[in-house]
């Protein structure tokens, strides 16, 4: 079972991932665009660069797959 950490690293990645794809012009919170990167850099600062890596990588494919909604 993870640990607290990472769960707690996991929510703050998807949720970054989640306020990054509003700021785009369907839901045009554009306010969400500055603050939306802010966890993401939070989680990647003074971690080595694999773990980093694979949290950008979870928040940039949640933003991917939210701001791709409209291909139904």
């Amino acid at each position: 079972m993870p640990s607290r950490g990472t769960l707690a690293c996991a929510a703050a990645a998807v949720a970054s991932g989640i306020a990054l794809a509003l700021a785009y012009p369907r839901y045009d919170l554009s306010a969400f665009a500055w603050v939306a990167l802010s966890p993401a850099i939070v989680i990647a600062v003074g971690r080595p660069a694999r773990p980093a890596f694979g949290w950008g990588w979870l928040t940039g494919t949640v933003f991917y797959f939210v701001l791709l909604h409209w291909l139904n």
